[in-house]
């Protein structure tokens, strides 16, 4: 059987006045609080969790990349070295044989030229008289002036002969020419040619000298032959 309209009203009345009551109870209202703050909390710790879980994955794939990234980085580095190693190698076999092309070479500097000069013939009357030789036409491959001849200098003379104990006899031998300009050098490899250059600019003229294409330094009273830049440290 329905409500009346009476007792509808009346079943209103009692609900709006027990809920007053309950609003002015503060244990009710205590009792509300802490269910909801308690709700609340878990549903923050929860997400919380699922925070933490979904970082610690993301930091162990970024740990996992990181290690790849740098075993890779490390292979690479390792090949790389490997290589540089192996350039380095190749780079002085290349230049040990070309030096070795060059042991029976030798470059005179401030000879006298003059115009129309037979070159071949007037370094064997050099070499014959000013340094204690006896060369013959035949024991000279190649020789020739360097470069164009310009506003009148005097050019260097490039000297390839057949024997290396003849190259050496007049290279050893230099030291008749004290007191004149002329100037009797080995001829090197463009990577000694900076490296002694570099000798020279670190220490000086007197302290390098070289000996069969090797470049020989005197520092601290001590003699010692260099390969490399870092000889010089």
């Amino acid at each position: 059987m329905p409500l009346t309209r009476e007792q509808t009203d009346e079943l209103k009345t009692i609900v709006n006045v027990t809920i007053k009551q309950l609003w002015m109870d503060q244990d009710f209202l205590k009792t509300i609080a802490d269910k909801v703050s308690a709700e609340i909390t878990k549903n923050f710790n929860d997400k919380l969790k699922q925070y933490d879980k979904h970082l610690s994955e993301l930091t162990r794939e970024i740990n996992v990349q990181k290690n790849e990234n740098k075993k890779k980085s490390d292979e690479m580095g390792a090949k790389l070295e490997h290589l540089q190693g192996e350039n380095l190698n190749l780079l002085k076999k290349i230049d040990f044989i070309e030096q070795e092309s060059k042991k029976c070479n030798l470059r005179i500097y401030s000879l006298a030229e003059g115009d129309n000069e037979n070159t071949k013939e007037v370094i064997m009357a050099f070499l014959n008289t000013k340094m204690n030789t006896n060369i013959m036409p035949t024991d000279i491959e190649t020789c020739h002036r360097i470069g164009k001849r310009t506003n009148g200098k005097t050019r260097g003379v490039f000297l390839k002969l057949k024997d290396w104990h003849a190259k050496n006899t007049i290279f050893r031998n230099k030291k008749l020419l004290k007191g004149t300009n002329v100037v009797i050098k080995e001829d090197l490899t463009l990577i000694r040619l900076k490296l002694m250059d570099e000798a020279i600019g670190k220490l000086d003229l007197k302290s390098v000298w070289t000996d069969n294409g090797k470049i020989i330094i005197k520092r601290n009273n001590q003699i010692k032959t260099i390969n490399s830049s870092l000889d010089l440290e």
